[in-house]
């Protein structure tokens, strides 16, 4: 059997609502008129993308979001999803041993997840077996705290405040360090992981 090196991938599969609106957004940097309503909008992704999903400063999704991760499991007893706050599997599939792709049924599988952690393992308590590949698992699942209001209010400031910043900085570049500690301070609970 050849080595299969340990690979995880984990993307983004559907793209949340916006976390904040044109008007919040205005309203936070007090603009009245319309001219630079397109360079906002985009401001508010970058700065909601600051914060959201695995790779953000809170380690977790925000609004309601799904997510795909791809890997061969080191672990048959039960499989981390690295993303917490996870609403629902959506799809599991996992490659068998005559290397066909199988469609579990999500049912099947058990989820206990909170806003620290989420794992699935099989309610049988026995694993399929796999055929070994690196993508031999493919599980998406939907995370996030729901809709954009479900989101923590601290969550929702931490990112009007780093929008303001890159609306005052125009030329780009890092957070001025006032608003990196305001918005540390602001989400320093609701972060997850070893995320900086």
């Amino acid at each position: 059997m050849a080595f299969v090196p340990r690979i995880d991938k984990l993307v983004r599969t559907v793209a949340p609502e916006d976390l904040l609106n044109l008007d919040e957004a205005k309203a936070h940097l007090r603009v009245d008129g319309t001219d630079e309503d397109s360079y906002i909008q985009s401001l508010i992704k970058t700065a909601v993308s600051v914060l959201d999903g695995f790779y953000g400063k809170c380690g977790h999704a925000l609004v309601t979001q799904t997510w795909k991760k791809t890997f061969y499991p080191c672990n048959f007893v039960r499989i981390e999803l690295e993303i917490p706050n996870v609403q629902t599997l959506v799809t599991l599939k996992y490659y068998d041993t005559s290397n066909t792709l199988i469609t579990a049924n999500v049912s099947d599988w058990e989820l206990a997840a909170d806003t620290d952690e989420a794992y699935i393992w099989p309610k049988s308590g026995t694993f399929p077996t796999l055929y070994y590949r690196w993508d031999a698992m493919q599980i998406e699942f939907t995370t996030g705290y729901g809709a954009p209001e479900d989101v923590p209010a601290e969550i929702k400031h931490a990112a009007l405040l780093i929008l303001a910043d890159f609306y005052e900085k125009r030329e780009g570049g890092q957070l001025s360090e006032n608003v990196e500690s305001a918005v540390n301070a602001l989400i320093g609970q609701r972060k997850y992981g070893f995320i900086g």
